[in-house]
């Protein structure tokens, strides 16, 4: 007997919001980059805008134990990227991205809930 199709709210939106948090995680692994290697470099051209983010990269609170703060956040960034994009394909791997199959995704399903938009 041939399954019967459930076109929810959920399942149309499923993909936009998981294309648009893996878009945003992207930013924010670039972001994260860009702060670290001005610290790294100290290069005041880098810093666009008024030069306050000269007073906050190189203040004491942009380091801890000697590691940039930018660090930590690029690898937040990359672990929630990874898990989002690999969280899914260790199980099932014949079944199809769908929008009725992105909700049922691990990663997906944690970072849902991480989110808390249920």
């Amino acid at each position: 007997m041939a399954h019967r199709i459930n076109n929810s709210p959920v399942d149309k939106i499923a993909p936009a919001l998981y294309w648009g948090t893996v878009v945003l995680t992207i930013l924010g692994v670039a972001d994260a980059l860009y702060l670290l290697v001005y610290k790294l470099s100290g290069n005041p051209l880098m810093c666009l805008g008024n030069g306050g983010c000269h007073n906050v990269n190189f203040s004491a609170y942009s380091e801890i134990n000697g590691i940039p703060v930018s660090v930590f956040g690029m690898c937040a960034y990359l672990a929630i990227l990874c898990i989002l994009i690999f969280g899914g394909t260790c199980q099932n791997r014949e079944r199809k991205w769908s929008a009725g199959h992105l909700r049922h995704q691990p990663g997906w399903r944690g970072f849902h809930s991480l989110l808390d938009l249920s």
